[in-house]
């Protein structure tokens, strides 16, 4: 098994995120938020401006890698004050539970350890069991809650992780 973590640097690799968000986000998302939410929210933050918005506001693209096939994305974030921020982790559902999750989360430590960063910040619907249980095992604690209105009348309702560097 031969997996690898990529920079994604490139406009095509752009539209690779957007199509696997589109591909992925439904399959995870629509029995916990609303299917009209999920295609809100891939839009309005997967559309190839708003992932360009995205990185010209810092925040940096990867590619996994499986066996020579792409088969997931993450983005992390340094703030520049100490912290950074993992804001996207996704993986296909083909591949999930062979230890490719737990590698990916892996590389945004050591991405931030790599930057001297104190510590990580994360995300997570409330109710993604899997991803919280997955979060844990790795080590991210609990760090606050937040409601977001996202527009339309949609929230996101999420708990905020934390993992020490």
């Amino acid at each position: 098994m031969d997996f690898k973590i990529v920079r994604a640097t490139g406009e095509d690799e752009l539209a690779v995120i957007r199509d696997l968000a589109i591909e992925i986000w439904p399959e995870v998302f629509n029995s916990i938020v609303p299917p009209a939410q999920v295609d809100f929210m891939l839009s309005t933050a997967y559309n190839l401006e708003a992932l360009r918005r995205a990185g010209a506001g810092g925040e940096h693209f990867h590619l996994a890698w499986l066996d020579g096939l792409i088969v997931g994305y993450l983005a992390l974030t340094d703030f520049g004050d100490g912290h950074g921020k993992l804001n996207k982790i996704y993986l296909r559902k083909t591949v999930r539970g062979l230890g490719l999750g737990r590698k990916m989360l892996e590389f945004a430590v050591a991405w931030g350890r790599g930057r001297d960063l104190n510590y990580l910040v994360l995300n997570v619907n409330r109710r993604n069991v899997r991803a919280l249980q997955v979060y844990r095992e790795a080590g991210w604690v609990h760090f606050g809650d937040e409601l977001i209105d996202i527009g339309q009348g949609f929230v996101c309702d999420d708990h905020i992780l934390k993992f020490d560097l």
